[in-house]
Order: C-alpha cells, then structure tokens, then sequence
C-alpha cells in the first residue's frame, strides 16, 4: 500500500503492500469535493431554509418552559420573536443575513452586539442587542426602539400603588405574580425605578383627564364640587351622560371662592365640547362662587341643584346635638314632596320656626339658596325616583376621593399642586371604572325631555326681549 505524506509542498508516495500509484493519488487529490452542480438561487434558497430551521426553538424546550408556568413560556416566546425581528431589521438594513449580504442593498454594516435590558412584564432581563452603524452613526433598529417604549411597567405600577402597594414593596409582589423565561437572570426595578414610572404614569392619567374630549353622548348632568386633599383643594367636573354612565370631565386646582377659577374650569370644558344649549342640571354644594361661576358660563340654560346633603349637614351643624334628628327627618320629608310650591312653603315655614326657636344661624343657613335645593321638583319630575337622589347630591365625587384618601395617607411629603393634581387624576380615573350606571332609560329620558322644555323656554323669552328691544 502506497501512503501519501505532505512535507515542504510535495506529495510523496510511499510504497506499501499494494501496487497504487503516484497517477492514482494525484487523481484522488484534485477531484472536486461537491460532485452536485447548483444554481445560485437554488443555493440561496437551500440557505434561507437552513436558517429559518436553526431559529426554530425545537419543541422540548418549549415543554421545558411550560413545566415552569405559563407565563414562563410567554416570556421565551416573546424574547424569541424579538430576537427574529431584530434579525430581520439588521439583515435588511445590512443587505442581507451575515455574510451573504448584496452590497447593492446594503445602506448599513454590522457593529456587534451589546448588552443591554428589556422590561418584560415588570422586571428587566439581560438582552443582547445587535448594533448596526451608517454613514451617520449607530443606527436603532425600530424593533429594539418599539420594545423600549412599551408603557405596561408604568401603567402597572400605577395601578399597584393606587391600589395600596407601597413603592418599596413593589417589586416583590410582582415576583410573586409574576413568571420570568427559565434560565435567564432578571433585575428588579429599584424603589427610585419604582417611582419615577409611578410619576411617569400619574402624569399619564392627569394628561389624559387635561385633554379629554367629551364623548358624543349628551351630558344632561354635572356635579361641580371642590375636595380638599392632602391640605390642598382640588375642583372636580363629572357629568352624568344620556345613558347614564358617569364620567369625569375635569379637574384644577383651586377653591370654591374663587369664581375665576370655577369659570376657568367652565370654559375648559366648553372648548372640549361640553354644551348648555339643551339644558343642563349642574348640581352642586354651597360654594357662592360655583353658583356664580356656573351661571356667567352658561347663563340661564343651567339649571342649579344643591346638594340636598350639604346643606343638611350645615343646618344641622348650627344645632344642639338633640334635636339633630328631627330636623333630618323633617328635611328629609319636605325634600320628598313632589310638588315643587308646597315643598317651598314648608320650607319656608321651617325657615321661621328654626329661627322662633333661637336656632338663627341654622335658619340662615336653611334659607341660603331654598330654592336651588327643589329644582328637580321645578323640572315636573318625581324626587322619589332613584335618579332624581343620585342628582341632589355631589356624592358620586367624593366616593371617588375615599379610596385614594386612604391609599395616599402613607405619603408625607406632598412636594407641589401639580403631584397632588397627579395622584388626584389617577384616582379619579381609576374610580371611573367603578361608578355604576344611575337611572332607567324611562327615567333619563324624562329628565332630557324637561331640560329640553327649560331650554326651549329660555330661548323664547330671549326672543321675546330681542323683539321687544327692535320694536322700542
């Protein structure tokens, strides 16, 4: 047998038990390794395939992810379909996959990779993110710019704080609801982490609430009422629509003794298309300058209610703790009857008997804005109806600031009015979704058809001073 050794470029051949020769090996070595003759496009094509085949996680690991939970699996799955897009991004902007590019269709080069994070669910897991650079720089791929952006961490922790998390005890309740891809390390948020997006979310919600538009649905109610929280006092806008539902239409910062800032709210919620023209019931507390306000906004198309409930408790408050309850009581009767002159009268009549018996103050009180307290019964509609109690109260405003109340009593220092205005929008909005629908479709319907009737009436007697104004 004749065994070919290499040495100094040459072949030699050495003789060995068979009768091989030198024209046989130096046949062997220059045969072509690939017998098969293939086209360019077939070879890419075989190539695409190869590289489609490689990406593909094999199902066994799949399996091996769901044994760890769900949501483990929706992690891998999600990092992977990343990683493919980013891949993508890179080969088209690189003229093609790494090494088979087309200079024609190239407008970038590859610059390797660096490490860097993706918020997946609300950790932060280790990525390694291709780089590729132009002629200008280092261009970001949209894939990795549109993963960046995502807003579920923020809009998460938000509602976890509202909901009564603390900011330091974040990140370990999400652990605990939370899955993360197996065998990957992951970074909680810091507590400083934790707080910037609670404030980039906060922010979110009182951009949201500034800039809403109102829906197409008629607004026949608005409650108007001022809260006090945490020392500063916020103006709150919520209409009751058509069909019902209630939404909050707007908040500033502000009191109630302040017209300028009750008719700043006002206008802002007429250029976002709120509209008197039909009518509308604006219920109300006791604040002059909300009175005052409504009526230089929208003029004789409000009606004003007051809240039944504010002014019960003023009243009662200028009361010995004994007779407390029987004036509730006879309040609460007088407000039932249906027939808006003798409910007046009785009112009237309660007016001096408070006062002939010493109780001035409470009378007073009872007096300032009688009237107001009656407008549904001057609409021709029945108070015991359930819609007719959800309107003569602003209630509905302060149930949305309980809850936030008690979450909120853990943070001591309130830094500005626009923190306050932030946390306030956030709960506000979060309430939204609570507040149950109020009336029957009869019962709105009723109530539309009497502010129809008002403000027909309105603009009649406005007619009428028009042409009297002509004819003089």
């Amino acid at each position: 047998m004749k065994t070919p050794q290499k040495g100094n470029g040459c072949t030699e051949v050495v003789e060995a038990d068979g009768a091989a020769t030198v024209d046989t090996v130096v046949q062997d070595y220059h045969e072509p390794a690939h017998e098969s003759q293939t086209s360019r496009p077939e070879r890419r094509r075989a190539a695409r395939k190869q590289a489609q085949q490689a990406r593909q996680v094999p199902l066994n690991e799949w399996r091996e992810h769901l044994e760890h939970g769900l949501q483990s699996l929706f992690h891998a799955a999600g990092l992977d379909a990343i990683q493919r897009m980013l891949q993508e991004d890179t080969d088209r902007l690189c003229g093609g996959p790494k090494g088979r590019h087309l200079r024609s269709q190239r407008s970038a080069y590859r610059h390797g990779t660096e490490r860097s994070f993706l918020s997946v669910g609300s950790r932060r897991v280790p990525f390694a993110r291709p780089r590729v650079r132009g002629p200008e720089g280092e261009i970001v791929l949209p894939t990795w710019q549109a993963a960046q952006q995502g807003q579920f961490t923020a809009v998460a922790i938000e509602a976890a704080c509202l909901a009564g998390v603390s900011q330091r005890n974040f990140p370990d309740v999400a652990a605990m609801l939370e899955g993360a891809p197996l065998g990957l390390p992951v970074r909680h948020y810091s507590r400083s982490a934790v707080g910037r997006r609670f404030i980039e979310g906060t922010a979110r919600s009182l951009q949201e609430l500034q800039r809403r538009r109102l829906p197409e649905k008629r607004v026949l109610a608005l409650y108007l009422d001022a809260k006090g929280f945490q020392g500063w006092t916020l103006l709150v806008a919520l209409a009751l629509l058509e069909d019902g539902t209630k939404q909050v239409l707007g908040l500033k910062e502000g009191s109630t003794e302040n017209t300028a800032v009750v008719t700043a709210l006002l206008e802002d919620l007429i250029s976002r298309g709120l509209s008197a023209r039909r009518g509308l019931l604006v219920v109300l507390d006791g604040g002059k300058a909300l009175a005052a306000g409504v009526r230089a906004v929208f003029g004789p198309y409000a009606l004003i209610q007051r809240c039944q409930v504010h002014k019960k408790r003023n009243v009662l408050s200028h009361l010995p703790e004994g007779e407390r309850a029987s004036v509730g009581r006879r309040l609460a009767e007088i407000w039932a009857c249906p027939v808006p002159q003798m409910a007046r009268r009785s009112l009237e009549s309660f007016v001096r008997e408070l006062a002939r018996g010493g109780y001035r103050e409470a009378a007073a009180s009872l007096q300032e804005g009688l009237t107001e307290t009656l407008t549904w019964q001057h609409l021709g509609l029945d108070p015991a109806l359930a819609l007719a109690r959800s309107l003569a109260t602003t209630n509905p405003i302060e149930s949305a600031f309980s809850h936030l109340e008690i979450v909120s009593g853990r943070v001591t220092n309130w830094q500005s009015g626009e923190m306050v205005l932030r946390w306030a929008a956030a709960g506000l909005l979060r309430a939204e979704k609570r507040f149950h629908r109020v009336g029957t479709p009869e019962t709105l319907k009723r109530l539309a058809d009497a502010l129809d009737k008002h403000a027909s009436r309105v603009l009649a007697a406005r007619s009428a001073v028009e042409q009297r104004r002509r004819a003089s």
